[in-house]
């Protein structure tokens, strides 16, 4: 009897802690995610467009300190001259393909010319009273980047007998952000059959710049 009574008792401490129910202590933590992705211009590459006759040379793609360099060349070989008087034939078109993005609004399409044309620096001795062209001069438009018209269009022409340096650029701002493959550049000589071209190499520097301007 005494076993059982003392059972019972044991069982009555037992129920009323099983059958309270137990506070569970919570604790609830926020994290604020945040990114910053900066205003970026950014050129992968240029290609050769189909229109055109020149003789184009892979790109080559650097980056340092920020600051990205595509190099690219092209030849026009023999294209540019009248065989027959020795002047700057008529007007050669070459396209060239920016695969290229810039992520804000806002920003610039800048192109500059580093001699204001194709210039010949040869030094040449040139009889009194002769004239020679030393300058090729030409036009360059970036395309299909803007919403309407030329994003950018430069105008290398200095003068035609001389072959001084002469720096040109131009710039637009495109108030929209653009992410393309299909900014195109088109380089357009112009005639000009006023004398003859110096015999030797022309050349120029065109820089393309999309972001802050020159």
């Amino acid at each position: 009897m005494k076993k059982l009574l003392m059972l019972a008792a044991a069982a009555a401490a037992i129920l009323p802690m099983t059958a309270q129910a137990q506070t569970v202590n919570s604790a609830t933590g926020t994290i604020n995610l945040e990114a910053d992705a900066n205003p970026t211009c950014a050129i992968r590459g240029i290609i050769k467009g189909s229109r055109g006759q020149g003789t184009y040379t892979n790109s080559t793609n650097t980056n340092v300190d920020n600051t990205q360099t595509v190099v690219a060349s092209l030849d026009f070989n023999n294209l540019l001259m009248n065989q027959t008087n020795a002047s700057t034939n008529g007007v050669i078109e070459q396209d060239l393909y920016l695969k290229a993005f810039c992520n804000y609004a806002g920003h610039t399409v800048s192109l500059k010319s580093q001699n204001g044309g194709m210039t010949n620096p040869a030094s040449t001795v040139i009889a009194d009273g002769s004239i020679f062209n030393k300058r090729i001069p030409y036009k360059a438009r970036v395309r299909d980047w803007s919403l309407t018209g030329p994003s950018a269009e430069l105008t290398a022409t200095g003068t035609v007998t001389d072959s001084v340096q002469t720096t040109v650029s131009a710039g637009t701002v495109v108030q929209r952000a653009v992410n393309t493959d299909n900014a195109s550049i088109r380089i357009e000589t112009v005639a000009d059959a006023s004398n003859p071209l110096l015999a030797g190499t022309y050349s120029d520097v065109l820089t393309v710049k999309l972001g802050a301007a020159f």
